[in-house]
């Protein structure tokens, strides 16, 4: 078996590949790793949620 962060590196190279925008293809690589490590879809987005946090200029670039 794989190791999540293996995985997750071939998925984004393989995204970019298809010239699938970055953030897209970051998001979509950090869930391959989070469900490949185990931790399950509802904790990866609350983990992603609080990893953002109240960055309002973080939000204003990515949805832009």
């Amino acid at each position: 078996m794989l190791n999540a962060v293996v995985m997750s590196v071939f998925v984004i190279v393989i995204l970019s590949k298809f010239r699938i925008n970055v953030l897209f293809a970051l998001i979509i690589a950090a869930i391959t790793a989070g469900l490949m490590s185990g931790i399950g879809l509802e904790e990866f987005v609350t983990t992603m949620i609080s990893g953002i946090g109240d960055n309002h200029k973080l939000h204003l670039v990515i949805f832009y």
